[in-house]
């Protein structure tokens, strides 16, 4: 589909957010998160035939049009040929024009957009006569018109000959488009079957220094060369759409075991506050580090323990950062892992549970990537061998809900210095903590909340910090009360409702939580791990945990929601599990979110992610699992 010579329309400037962390230091952000960042012109950049998802099997000519983000009209065109030793580039890479409306997946009639997929080429016309192409070619006259009339299904999308003046259906008049149509190869875009209003007559045709209206346009010298090369024989194929459409699909590296024991739920007490200079003395500069000693120096935590669990906050930073928690490494050289536990711009105070080995000298390490950033821990847990404790996965309910009386007598918020106790019902025998995701909505103010046992007075802790009027959730293990199964929750300032969703329970029993030897990322929608590009409302993504053990249950995951583009939730699941409505992530549109997530595996070691609305990049790093004890007599993995 052409754009007639007299129209024109402005260049789509719109830029792509790589946003998990927000672009501080570009080789830096590269390193941290995969992504493939390609600043370099439209014109000469092409992306290597290797790094390609996997043409058609039959075909020996491939047509690749690439562009770095969905809204733009200028893309790269490279040809490439089949051979005994694999893929050669043919022809360019070469500047070429899409839409005006850039790429789409799912193109409407008249939308000014360039189909993104995989189509054939099968035959080619043109104003001009034949160039020298072995395609079927076909010389346009006078009355020769390319239909574009939803109305019309029996003819729609084809080429129709109408000889009595002005047809009785819309469509294009071939001859009227001049320099665009002198040759045109036909991409076979939704020819069969033909599907009315899914767009029509989208061709690589001859470029007239302008965006089109849907097709493909190249210099005319380079085109009728790619004409005179193209072969029926060999299947030409065009493959078409953003590098984030077009790169492989990968897995991420599986996960490694460190230590193996057993769950014990803390009453919450801060070991670190930079703030105060308790544990470190802060603020954390950029692409810094420091060690926090726990293990056999808090009290209450054995110098064997295994892993730790921490409500990390970040706060007061100075630029859009993130934390990255890791065991502390022998080697003082040694980088942090390619995962990020909380994201934040400045003016925001943001807080995730972290499950994270304890490394060298019973410390863990914290990474800042930007700027300066103060930062608090709050010790709720530890795992250590010899001890008693497992999670007991539920199916996620809903505890609490002040909005509609879940959970609570009456629809109030709760106001500010106030606590509320929330029975927990179906918790097993031997259950002494539960692990539930809290969520503070429509506060008045700036605040947090803090969730602690039932019946006990609240310490200087918090669990989900938030910004006035927006939903911020944290996952949380909280001791039960065990005399009523209740635990409490308290807000800070203003009033907040508060939303609880149980997860599951650390039960008496077992010695069954195994710490990542570092944190693994299994899912980067970004760069193309396990999935590629946003998952939108409706969809859902399977996504595998690869190195788990066949009876692992459930997995520690840091979910993190990325560049929304609505208000929405995303929810981690086990595989096959869609029904409940509970959420992980809660994100305000254009933000990026963490949150710690405990979802059920099956044997195939794979968990599903689903978003509630709008689009969402989605990013999950793997922390630990949990899984039976080994058998009496046997070594842990």
């Amino acid at each position: 589909m052409a754009k007639k010579r007299s129209a024109g329309a402005a260049l789509v400037g719109a830029v792509q957010k790589w946003s998990v962390p927000l672009v501080v230091v570009v080789a830096l952000v590269a390193y941290a998160f995969g992504a493939r960042l390609d600043t370099s012109d439209a014109s000469t950049a092409a992306i290597p035939i290797e790094e390609l998802q996997a043409p058609p099997a039959d075909a020996g000519q491939l047509i690749v049009v690439s562009a770095p983000k969905l809204a733009t009209n200028e893309a790269t065109l490279e040809a490439f040929e089949r051979t005994a030793t694999g893929w050669r580039s043919v022809f360019g890479p070469m500047p070429a024009h899409l839409g005006r409306n850039g790429f789409s997946a799912d193109r409407t009639e008249g939308d000014g957009t360039t189909p993104a997929g995989t189509f054939t080429l099968t035959e080619a016309f043109g104003i001009q006569p034949d160039p020298g192409t072995t395609l079927p070619y076909r010389q346009v006259g006078p009355y020769d018109y390319w239909v574009n009339d939803s109305s019309r299904p029996d003819i729609y999308n084809t080429w129709q000959v109408f000889t009595g003046g002005k047809p009785p259906w819309t469509a294009e008049h071939l001859i009227e488009f001049g320099k665009s149509y002198n040759h045109s190869v036909v991409i076979d875009y939704n020819r069969n079957p033909r599907v009315p209003r899914k767009g029509s007559a989208i061709f690589l045709h001859v470029d007239n220094g302008k965006p089109t209206s849907g097709c493909v346009s190249i210099d005319q010298a380079q085109l009728v060369k790619i004409m005179q090369w193209l072969d029926p024989a060999k299947h030409p194929t065009i493959l078409m759409g953003t590098e984030a459409m077009l790169l492989k699909i990968k897995d991420g590296p599986p996960v490694t075991a460190g230590a193996t024991g057993g769950v014990r739920p803390l009453t919450p007490t801060r070991v670190l506050d930079t703030r105060i200079g308790l544990g470190a003395t802060g603020p954390v500069p950029a692409r810094s580090t420091i060690d926090v000693a726990v293990a056999g120096t808090v009290p209450g935590v054995p110098g064997n323990a295994a892993a730790l669990a921490i409500n990390l906050t970040l706060t007061e930073q100075t630029a859009p950062t993130f934390l990255t928690v890791y065991p502390t490494p022998a080697n003082p050289d040694e980088g942090p892992p390619l995962v990020s536990n909380v994201n934040a711009e400045p003016g925001e105070h943001r807080a995730n549970l972290v499950f994270v080995g304890v490394g060298d000298a019973g410390r863990i390490r914290i990474y800042n990537l930007a700027g300066n950033a103060h930062v608090v821990a709050d010790l709720v847990g530890y795992v250590a061998p010899g001890i008693t404790g497992r999670f007991q996965p539920v199916a996620p309910y809903r505890a609490l809900d002040t909005r509609s009386a879940t959970g609570r007598p009456s629809t109030e918020p709760v106001a500010a210095g106030a606590v509320i106790d929330v029975p927990i019902a179906f918790a097993p025998d031997g259950a002494n903590a539960v692990v539930v995701n809290v969520t503070a909505a429509d506060a008045t103010d700036d605040t947090f909340l803090a969730a602690f046992m039932g019946g006990t007075t609240w310490r200087d802790t918090s669990t989900v910090n938030t910004r006035a009027a927006e939903p911020s959730a944290n996952l949380a293990i909280v001791p039960l009360n065990t005399a009523d199964d209740t635990i409490r929750i308290r807000n800070a300032n203003g009033t907040s409702h508060v939303v609880a969703d149980v997860q599951g329970f650390i039960v008496t029993d077992g010695n069954v939580f195994t710490t990542a030897r570092t944190p693994v990322r299994v899912l980067d929608t970004r760069a193309g791990i396990a999935a590629r590009g946003k998952l939108r409302a409706g969809g859902l993504l399977s996504v595998p945990v690869r190195g788990l053990p066949t009876n692992a249950t459930a997995v520690a995951v840091t979910i993190t929601a990325v560049d929304a583009t609505k208000a929405a939730f995303v929810r981690a699941a086990g595989a096959g599990d869609t029904a409940s409505q509970v959420s992980n992530v809660n994100v305000r549109a254009g933000d990026t979110r963490a949150n710690l997530a405990i979802v059920p595996v099956g044997p195939d070691g794979r968990i599903t992610i689903t978003v509630n609305d709008g689009e969402i990049d989605v990013v999950a790093d793997v922390s630990g699992w949990f899984a039976p004890p080994p058998p009496t007599g046997s070594s842990s993995p």
